[in-house]
């Protein structure tokens, strides 16, 4: 019979009111984050909407194209290779093979993800910290990241209150511009609208608790602690295809654990060899060769702080709060009461990459960098659960209380963020034009896969998206974050829309088969549509684009005849 209480009493516990908590808000997240109306397809957050175009393109892709045709391209450079960690946007598009129609196919590998996010922390939190509760602890510190924003939004209320304020708070209070720090809630900033993130976060959760359950079981079952190790090596050699950051983010305390058990080396080479191994080959295969900027990576010292010591620490004070002193307090705790060794140098690890992201530019974009500070941001709530859990239990009512302050601390202002995330229906953003995903779809039909298309260089194209078809280029902030070196096409780009002397050239140049003419077109390149109209047949139209074919082209004393 079903019992609550006989529930809450059990060993997992702390694992059902987790997915009934912060499993339920997931679920119905993500329910509700995508869906077509009836002039096109929304989404529910201005994060999901300027990442998930990608996203999308690339799902349909899976979707669409023959397996022959998958990496033939990256959706965003034609000609590039297909760089992008894939796998999060592969398996949506094989549920859209199987019958799901997209938004159904996004939602439901959504969910998926995010249910085996939250497990995987917690069998890892509940690894580190030896107690269920005390991983739970971890996992909403976690989940409600954020800094003092509160106060802001207090002061706020107090100048101008307002029902509708406290209802719907009117910011991302997270949100430091001046820092390129673009939201300081892991749900806001990387687990919703970063599909690869939430995958990577996964994949990497679970890899690092059998890593660390092939330790522990080294001396009393040597044979199923290998099992674990290899099982984690599959996991972590599977990373360059899922989500390299995580890869980078984890690895100084799996490096660290290792060195710090050099007498059990035998044992963990069966995590380290193949993992190796498998991950030098995805790179070789799905990376290698694909980054043309020698800038990629640099020493960016103090990550985008423009002063000192003092400056970078105040940098911090404001995007995080009192997490850090806390988690540095947190840590002198945590090696004092863990005894175990690997557990102790995998955060530490967690800690080194905070330095190391403080200190490299991993990718061009410097808000990029924040996909390894978040997994800091875990390891420290990791920690401060440790200390905080340890102050609640106190007998002292000084202690108790202090800890609850600083709890509140940590999470009032990722409260805001995350009840603000979720009034989806308050910030619903259209990503594609009904009529243009009809209009896609005619093109796909009857255009071959490799026809390269000049488009305006906007992150939501529907000829990316929904003809997935390869665009000469797309959006440049994202083309410089994937290694393209972009400068010169862009500047040919911009000569064939205003009809320049060479367009001809640069036309033959690109191998490109159709030009596109829309709203974007016009207004950001200022497109002479009459040059593309006087040469070429139009193949394609609707209400918003032109879609002309080079190859069809027309006698331009005709158009200036017709002119006159």
């Amino acid at each position: 019979m079903f019992s609550l209480k006989r529930i809450l009493k059990q060993e997992h516990a702390p694992l059902f009111l987790l997915l009934c908590s912060w499993g339920a808000y997931l679920v119905l997240l993500f329910a509700r984050i995508i869906g077509f109306k009836d002039d096109g397809l929304y989404v529910g957050h201005e994060n999901v909407w300027s990442d998930w175009a990608l996203h999308i393109g690339m799902a349909n892709i899976f979707a669409l194209k023959e397996p022959s045709q998958w990496f033939a391209y990256h959706p965003m450079y034609a000609g590039g290779k297909f760089t992008y960690p894939f796998v999060t946007n592969l398996i949506p598009g094989l549920l859209m093979r199987l019958g799901l129609d997209l938004p159904s196919a996004m939602k439901l590998s959504s969910i998926l993800y995010a249910i085996g996010c939250l497990c995987g922390f917690y069998f890892l939190c509940r690894r580190l910290l030896n107690s269920g509760w005390q991983a739970f602890l971890a996992i909403s510190i976690f989940l409600l990241s954020s800094g003092l924003g509160f106060f802001d939004f207090v002061r706020h209320a107090s100048q101008s209150f307002s029902w509708d304020l406290i209802a719907y708070p009117p910011k991302d209070y997270t949100r430091i511009e001046g820092y390129s720090w673009l939201a300081g809630n892991v749900l806001v900033a990387i687990l919703v609208p970063q599909r690869a993130g939430l995958l990577g976060m996964t994949v990497s959760s679970w890899a690092l608790f059998l890593f660390l359950r092939g330790f522990d079981l080294l001396k009393a079952r040597p044979r199923s602690a290998k099992r674990r190790f290899l099982s984690s090596a599959i996991l972590l050699g599977a990373l360059p295809v899922i989500h390299v950051h995580s890869l980078i983010a984890i690895a100084p305390g799996l490096v660290l654990a290792c060195l710090g058990n050099l007498r059990f080396w035998r044992a963990w080479l069966w995590c380290a060899v193949p993992a190796g191994a498998l991950a030098l080959m995805l790179y070789l295969k799905f990376i290698s060769g694909g980054i043309a900027n020698s800038n990629f990576m640099k020493i960016f010292w103090g990550w985008t702080v423009k002063g000192g010591f003092l400056d970078w620490m105040a940098m911090w004070l404001r995007i995080w709060g009192l997490m850090a002193p806390v988690a540095l307090v947190g840590l002198v705790f945590y090696f004092k009461n863990q005894p175990s060794r690997h557990s102790r140098l995998l955060i530490l690890g967690l800690f080194l990459t905070f330095a190391l992201a403080n200190i490299i530019l991993f990718q061009p974009t410097d808000w990029d960098n924040s996909k390894l500070f978040f997994w800091s941001y875990f390891g420290f709530s990791v920690v401060a659960a440790s200390m905080l859990a340890r102050g609640f239990s106190h007998p002292h009512w000084g202690l108790k209380s202090s800890s609850v302050i600083v709890l509140l601390c940590l999470t009032l202002t990722g409260v805001l963020e995350v009840y603000r995330l979720a009034r989806v229906e308050r910030h619903t953003f259209r990503l594609s034009d009904d009529a243009d995903i009809r209009l896609s779809k005619e093109i796909r039909e009857k255009t071959r896969p490799t026809d390269v298309f000049l488009t305006a260089t906007i992150h939501n194209h529907p000829i990316m998206m929904w003809a997935v078809r390869p665009v000469l280029m797309g959006y440049p902030g994202w083309v410089n974050n994937y290694g393209f070196d972009y400068q010169q096409r862009a500047r040919e780009i911009e000569s064939i829309f205003r009809g320049a002397p060479d367009t001809e050239r640069l036309l033959s140049l690109h191998q490109i088969k159709y030009v596109a003419i829309g709203p974007s077109e016009l207004r950001e390149f200022r497109a002479d549509e009459a040059y593309f109209r006087c040469r070429y047949g139009l193949a394609f139209q609707n209400a918003n684009f032109r879609i002309y074919e080079i190859g069809q082209k027309l006698d331009p004393s005709v158009c200036s005849q017709a002119a006159q």
